[in-house]
């Protein structure tokens, strides 16, 4: 179902945190590592991920890879890829580092975006030119008084910095990401303009 917002809709107010894509196993497959992985998939494989443009750089990095065609299934809403994996619906997955971190019963991988900072073999070093992390930032209606959502921003900007609110982020596995709207509107352009590249 569509509500009719499109990305115009909506003004950024600031950048809130980052997460990484990283590619889960089911624990019962004994797969601990990325070259487990790829001795495993050589005659086909299920792959579970989140939306279409997310699609797109799973689909370059099978062709770089040589890897054969996967069956895929989307999931969106309360389901996420790490429990479509427990209930047995696929054997591999691009899920959320936060979900995959927080379930006993999948394993990373390997991990998508070079700026991670976890110790597993990174997808965009391998095969250059899929590098692409998950991002959270805070909106406001577009029709929202300028004078009030700069005020907003500001606030929300000297929040972010916090120790304590750092520390919130970090503890729940994401990294903060600090700046303005401006930084914001820019990371949404260069997201557009990546996803537009891929072929």
């Amino acid at each position: 179902m569509s509500l009719g917002y499109t990305r115009d809709s909506f003004v950024p107010l600031t950048p809130v945190a980052r997460t990484s894509f990283v590619l889960v196993a089911r624990s019962t497959l004994d797969i601990r590592s990325y070259n487990d992985f790829l001795k495993k998939v050589h005659e086909g494989f299920t792959l579970g991920f989140w939306h279409e443009p997310t699609a797109r750089v799973i689909n370059q990095w099978i062709k770089l890879a040589g890897l054969p065609t996967p069956t895929t299934r989307t999931y969106t809403g309360s389901t996420t890829q790490a429990e479509a994996l427990v209930a047995g619906e696929i054997d591999f997955a691009f899920d959320t580092w936060v979900a995959a971190k927080a379930n006993p019963d999948v394993c990373a991988i390997a991990v998508l975006d070079s700026v991670s900072g976890l110790d597993i073999d990174c997808l965009s070093t391998l095969y250059p030119g899929i590098d692409i992390d998950n991002w959270y930032g805070i909106v406001a209606p577009a029709t929202m008084d300028p004078e009030l959502a700069k005020k907003l921003e500001q606030v929300l900007v000297d929040g972010f910095k916090k120790d304590k609110y750092r520390q919130r982020l970090e503890d729940l596995e994401f990294r903060p990401w600090n700046g303005t709207a401006e930084d914001f509107r820019e990371q949404q352009q260069k997201t557009i303009d990546f996803y537009q590249n891929i072929k």
